[in-house]
C-alpha cells in the first residue's frame, strides 16, 4: 500500500507530458485513415514513450524499496541507475527517431528546375 502511495506523486509530476502523449495517441487515430504511416509511427511514438515514463517511475520505486529494506546497497544502487538511463535513453531516441520519421519521412523531394 505505501508503495502506491510512493507511485502517486510520481506519477502526477509526469501528468503534463503524459497527457500531450495520450493527446497524440487520440490524434493518431482519427488521423489514421488519411495519414496511415503518419498515424502508425506517432501512435507507436506516443505509446512507447506512455510506457517508458509509467515503466520508469515503478523501477525507481522498487528500486528504491529495495534500498529502503537494505536488500540493496550504494553500490548496487549506482549500477541499477546505470542501466536504468542507459536503457531509456536508447528506447527514448528509438521513439524520438519515429517522430522524425512521421514528421519528415514521408515527403517527396522537390523536384529540382532544370536549367
Amino acid at each position: 500500500m505505501e508503495d502506491s502511495f510512493a507511485l502517486l506523486p510520481a506519477l502526477i509530476t509526469r501528468l503534463p507530458i503524459m497527457s500531450v502523449w495520450s493527446v497524440g495517441i487520440v490524434v493518431a487515430l482519427v488521423f489514421w485513415r488519411r495519414h496511415s504511416r503518419v498515424s502508425t509511427l506517432t501512435l507507436i511514438a506516443c505509446a512507447g514513450f506512455l510506457i517508458v515514463a509509467v515503466s520508469e517511475i515503478f523501477v525507481q520505486i522498487t528500486v528504491l524499496t529495495l534500498i529502503s529494506d537494505g536488500r540493496l546497497n550504494a553500490g548496487q544502487f549506482e549500477g541499477i541507475l546505470a542501466i536504468i538511463n542507459l536503457v531509456t535513453a536508447f528506447i527514448y531516441t528509438i521513439l524520438w527517431i519515429l517522430v522524425l520519421i512521421a514528421i519528415f519521412g514521408w515527403r517527396k523531394m522537390p523536384e529540382m528546375p532544370n536549367k
